[in-house]
């Protein structure tokens, strides 16, 4: 089930930027870590926050969009690369200092990286 995070701050569907901080802070200061309970509404609060008061996040929340979207796609990515590039090392991902600059086409369906 959805999380709502309007109800969780406290605030209206329509509330603008200043009642979304407004709400945050206050039910920041209420929920404070204590006890492992209020830990778990403090960090739900935070999540909250964090997707109302980003403007492109807050929009993809109210028109129902799945937040996580951007993730799944980046790992069906990587399994493709790994499933469909036999000499595809993943360690070499973590070796590149910029990853799009190490990934490069020599032709159709060719790739090949570059270090160094």
């Amino acid at each position: 089930m959805r999380k709502d995070y309007y109800k969780i701050l406290g605030v209206d569907k329509n509330a603008t930027e200043e009642e979304i901080k407004k709400g945050y802070r206050k039910r920041a200061l209420l929920h404070h870590p204590g006890t492992e309970k209020e830990e778990k509404k403090f960090k739900e609060v935070g999540e909250a926050f964090s997707v109302l008061s980003d403007s492109k996040k807050k929009a993809r929340y109210d028109s129902g969009q799945d937040l996580e979207d951007d993730a799944k796609l980046l790992f069906i990515a990587f399994c493709l690369l790994f499933f469909f590039l036999p000499d595809f090392d993943a360690n070499n991902i973590f070796k590149c200092k910029l990853v799009s600059g190490c990934l490069s086409a020599s032709g159709p369906g060719n790739f090949f990286f570059q270090f160094g």
